[in-house]
């Protein structure tokens, strides 16, 4: 409906009302009691006052005001005639009367007379009172005055000590013809669509509109009477619920002006307070009481937390309403649960919580409805929703049912429970866990069931089967649950090994889907004393007295609670058990098949059965089966393979020397040396320290013609390992052994083998032995050195002149030269011998060059004597001389010279000694003879022949010594 915008003028009193003084006296200047009242005051820091005063509308607590307090902005508005109570409340001491004074300036002057004084009253508390108004009380605002003393009556206008004063306004009306009169609601209660609602009155033909006039009907909301709309008929549409009021209004436009009016702010009591009729000034009427109409808006508002719900129980469903009901007066509110989708009413309920043991479809819905509705047509499990808004249509009956409500599918799937969990052994490489269901599991429609695998205790998921049986590889604890589930499901997120029971859990509760999983399922404890692997096995080259055989352990070994782990070295393939430790290493002596094998087993099995080198690996196997024990071998564990080429070791080696053109090295084998099948061994000879390689020979034998440091050494190698790159004078024994090294060659040298120190002192020879004739005193023999010799570090070299077949040591020098003086058979030799040989023992023309190598002999001493040498034979014909010459007489034919030899001649052998008779001073030979007597028929000289005659040579050994003798 339209209404017309209307132009009201503020009255003085609603001025007063709402602005305060100050804003009326702006408007309409100064108020008709204008003249000032007599002070009064009652004392300052009473401990009594006047605490509480009611009359006419006013009603005011006040407690001390120090004396005095000027409430004239309050009112009261009585009619002239009229009797109203007064009530005066004091605050003090209980054992004091209080005095109470009460004025009110009827005519209007601004002095309180005798006859002016409406009250006077005492009393130990409060006091009431009547005031009766006079009949020709003055219209208009005047003043009301009110003391209270403690032990005496006071005056108006005087002040004192222990009591207070306050002043307030009453208000006196004039009199007005104007009457609104009444209406009547033909509705008093109209039900809110959620749009709009109409609000209609009727005038009751009772209201007075004098000349002037006019009627007004004004529209107001809630118990303050807020103006919301006005207009010229009694009919209004609102757009919300509430309590309104339809009033009349009878007004002269000519001294109310309605423009002051602001829609949803204006009072009924703002402008009622501007009328004579409520204490104002303005000829007009309000028919403050008007028709009231409540419009109702009863609002079921909504409810939160529908949604899917897992129960294999009963269980409670509960839902939040939302903060947007709305229960107008006369009305209550239930909660009502439904079930299906045609809202069979099931329960009701003053909370949205309810219980329920089945499954399907519940909606709790909130119901807004009168009061003293009927609701017993409800028969639960039959009556529908529908049912109940078909009625409340029927009946025009104003409530509200949230037909949306909160949605609850109920839905139970059961895992149910499943037998069979029990301790197992897994001694193998897998072991089957079985569990029974119990056959109390439920799976509804649109679901699926399953059996699923976890291990551990937070159930990380490892299979998915349709049947409770498992396979297993590893030990632990494992759980068989049943698994019922939406058929839609996607397991794919599932990642065995990975997810857990409880990341499925999570899962279904972050999507709210609804499925059962039996989380105590049968649980299996699967003890797998695993012995794990060892990695490490491999070719082990035992070269030494023995090798270390390590494995690594590869940390899939399990040791369970209870049980030990220890490591045993097996040889063979029947695995005969040789050792037993703490860690997989084991130092062997010998070569073969040897295995290191992880043993996981009780902590209280007997080992002490176990015979080293007797008891094998099937024996313990054999006993864990016979006495159903639960442990782990690692049967296969780390194998080796080790070959044990030994070269052995060498004896013979020594200091040898080379006194010829070559010399033998023998070593001995000390029978020490081991070839494996499919190697080979040889002999090699080295030369120097870096062991140069010279030869190679299949025994430890070899031939030299150097001196040097020499070393026979045995080699233990593979058959099929090619030599061909061995350059003997070249490659070296460190170079085999880098070969061998480089390609994981097991072989075995022995690098020390048998050393020998070859030392070659060689006198060489000389040149320039001959036949030597001594005809003088002495001779020097000379020989030339060859330059064959060979003196090593540490030796000397000498000369030495020997005589005689028996090398008898005449002298020794530093050059092959000599001087004898005597005839025989000399020999120049070259000497080579160590510095430090003492000489001192050689005594010339005693010791014997067979007495220096008898000695060299003997003490061992590496030199070289040149025996042979440079031969010289040194003959030394000596005819000596003869005695007898003289003069002879010759008397006849012929005479007989003879001469005596003298002893001094020498006749060397191969010589002879004639005589020889000659004549003459050129010493014509004329005769020769055995005797130095001849016959001569003239002047002779008898000499010895000087002549040599050489025989054939004739070789002859002398010990270790060869020589030529002549």
């Amino acid at each position: 409906m339209k209404t017309g915008q209307l132009s009201w003028k503020i009255p003085t009193s609603w001025a007063r009302r709402l602005w305060g003084t100050a804003a009326a006296a702006l408007l309409l200047g100064s108020p008709s009691f204008a003249q000032s009242y007599c002070e009064s005051d009652g004392g300052s820091g009473n401990t009594f006052n006047v605490n509480r005063v009611q009359f006419a509308g006013i009603d005011n607590t006040s407690g001390d005001n120090n004396g005095y307090a000027d409430f004239t902005g309050l009112s009261a508005t009585v009619d002239p005639g009229a009797s109203y109570g007064i009530a005066l409340e004091p605050n003090g001491p209980f054992f004091l009367r209080y005095r109470w004074s009460v004025w009110i300036d009827w005519n209007q002057d601004g002095a309180f007379t005798a006859n002016e004084r409406m009250v006077q009253q005492t009393g130990f508390g409060g006091e009431t009172a009547t005031i009766a108004v006079p009949a020709g009380a003055l219209p208009g605002s005047t003043r009301m005055r009110v003391n209270m003393s403690a032990f005496s009556y006071r005056g108006a206008c005087e002040s004192w000590a222990f009591g207070e004063v306050e002043d307030y306004t009453v208000v006196v009306p004039q009199q007005c013809d104007a009457q609104a009169g009444t209406l009547t609601i033909p509705k008093p209660l109209v039900c809110f669509d959620g749009t709009s609602a109409t609000l209609t009155a009727v005038a009751n033909g009772d209201a007075n509109v004098p000349a002037g006039f006019e009627v007004l009907y004004v529209l107001t909301s809630g118990s303050g009477l807020v103006i919301e709309q006005v207009g010229a008929d009694a009919i209004f549409e609102v757009t919300g619920p509430g309590l309104y009021t339809i009033h009349t209004l009878v007004y002269n436009p000519a001294t109310l002006d309605l423009s002051i009016v602001v829609l949803g702010q204006t009072t009924g009591f703002d402008v009622n307070g501007l009328l004579q009729q409520g204490g104002g000034s303005i000829c007009a009427s309000l028919d403050v009481s008007g028709g009231v109409t409540n419009v109702i808006a009863p609002n079921a508002g909504t409810l939160s937390g529908g949604g899917t719900v897992c129960s294999a129980e009963p269980t409670v469903l509960s839902a939040t309403p939302n903060g947007d009901v709305n229960v107008p007066a006369g009305y209550s509110s239930l909660f009502v649960l439904t079930s299906g989708s045609n809202l069979v009413i099931e329960q009701v309920g003053s909370s949205p919580s309810f219980s329920v043991s089945g499954t399907g479809l519940f909606t709790i819905h909130t119901f807004v409805f009168p009061s003293n509705l009927d609701l017993s047509v409800v028969v639960p499990g039959v009556t529908t929703g529908g049912d109940v808004l078909a009625l409340l249509a029927a009946n025009n009956i104003c409530a509200s049912l949230d037909v949306a409500g909160a949605a609850f599918n109920v839905t139970n799937p059961d895992a149910g429970t499943l037998s069979g969990g029990a301790d197992v052994c897994l001694t193998g490489d897998a072991v089957t866990l079985t569990a029974t269901a119990n056959g109390d599991s439920n799976t509804p429609d649109g679901y699926s069931l399953a059996y699923v695998l976890t291990s551990g205790t937070n159930l990380v998921i490892e299979q998915l089967g349709g049947t409770p049986s498992f396979e297993v590889t590893a030990g632990g604890l494992y759980t068989i649950h049943t698994f019922v589930f939406p058929s839609n499901l996607d397991l794919s997120v599932v990642v065995p090994g990975v997810t857990t029971g409880g990341d499925v859990l999570a899962l279904l509760a972050a999507n709210n889907i609804c499925a059962s999983l039996d989380v105590a399922g049968a649980a299996f404890n699967v003890t797998n004393p695993d012995a794990g692997t060892l990695s490490g096995g491999a070719d082990v080259c035992l070269t030494g007295d023995a090798v270390t055989l390590t494995a690594t352990a590869n940390g899939d070994s399990n040791t369970p609670d209870g049980y030990s782990l220890a490591y045993v070295l097996t040889s063979g393939t029947n695995l005969v058990i040789e050792q037993l430790g703490g860690t997989p290493s084991f130092e062997v002596t010998a070569g073969g098949l040897y295995t290191i094998h992880t043993f996981v087993f009780p902590s209280n099995l007997d080992l002490s059965v176990v015979v080293p080198g007797v008891t094998t690996g099937g024996d313990v196997l054999a006993l864990l089966a016979a006495n159903n024990i639960c442990a782990s071998l690692d049967v296969a564990g780390a194998a080796f393979n080790v070959t044990n080429p030994d070269a052995g070791t060498l004896s013979g080696g020594g200091d040898v020397c080379l006194i010829d053109d070559a010399v033998t090295l023998t070593a001995t084998a000390n029978g020490d040396s081991n070839t494996p099948d499919g190697y080979s061994l040889a002999y090699v000879l080295t030369s120097g320290t870096n062991l140069v390689i010279e030869q190679l020979g299949g025994t430890p034998s070899f031939e030299v013609t150097a001196g040097g440091l020499y070393t026979i050494h045995t080699f233990v190698f593979p058959s099929n390992l090619d030599l061909s790159v061995v350059v003997p004078g070249v490659t070296t024994g460190g170079d085999v052994l880098a070969l061998l090294a480089a390609n994981n060659i097991c072989a075995s040298l022995d690098v020390a083998g048998a050393a020998f120190n070859v030392t070659n002192p060689d006198a060489g020879t000389l040149s320039g032995g001959a036949d030597v004739c001594l005809t003088g005193d002495a001779v020097t023999l000379t020989a030339t050195a060859n330059g064959d010799s060979n003196t090593p570090d540490g030796y000397s070299l000498a000369y030495v002149l020997t005589s005689g077949t028996n090398l008898v040591i005449e002298q020794l020098g530093g050059t092959p030269s000599f001087e004898v003086t005597a005839g025989g058979l000399y020999t120049i030799h070259t000497f080579v011998f160590p510095s430090n040989l003492d000489l001192s023992v050689v005594v010339p023309g005693v010791t014997t060059g067979g007495d220096v190598l008898a000695l060299l002999a003997a003490n061992n001493i590496c030199a070289s004597l040149d025996v042979a040498g440079a031969a010289f034979n040194v003959t030394n014909p000596d005819a000596g001389t003869l005695s007898g010459g003289t003069d002879v007489c010759l008397t006849g034919d012929a005479v007989t010279l003879t001469a005596t030899a003298n002893g001094d001649s020498n006749t060397p052998d191969g010589y002879s000694l004639a005589y020889v008779l000659t004549s003459g001073t050129d010493l014509v030979i004329e005769q020769l003879g055995g005797t130095p007597k001849l016959r001569s028929d003239s002047w002779w000289s008898v000499h010895h022949p000087h002549l040599r005659v050489p025989k054939q040579p004739r070789p002859e050994r002398c010990g270790a010594w060869c020589y030529n003798r002549w």
